[in-house]
């Protein structure tokens, strides 16, 4: 059985989907600067809460949205411009 699972595991074999993995420059999704930015405001607003700003806006997901958020206080400590743009 375990032999089993490891082959499944090497091969791809029911373990993954195309949905999970990026394959081409057409699934690769970049948001405006404005969008971000709007993004970023709900975090706040919403006292930091991932799940609300995904839900309002469909977008981005907990990683990206934590990331942005961390180079925007970033942009506020330095007055440096730019962080948020990646």
């Amino acid at each position: 059985m375990r032999f089993l699972v490891i082959l499944f595991w090497l091969f791809g074999l029911g373990v993954r989907t195309k949905s999970w993995t990026l394959e081409g420059p057409e699934d690769v999704r970049i948001y405006s600067i404005e969008k971000r930015v709007k993004a970023i405001e709900l975090y706040i607003k919403y006292d930091r809460c991932a799940a609300d700003v995904i839900r309002e806006l469909g977008y981005p997901d907990r990683k990206t949205l934590r990331n942005r958020y961390k180079a925007y206080l970033e942009e506020q400590e330095t007055g440096v411009t730019g962080n948020l743009v990646y």
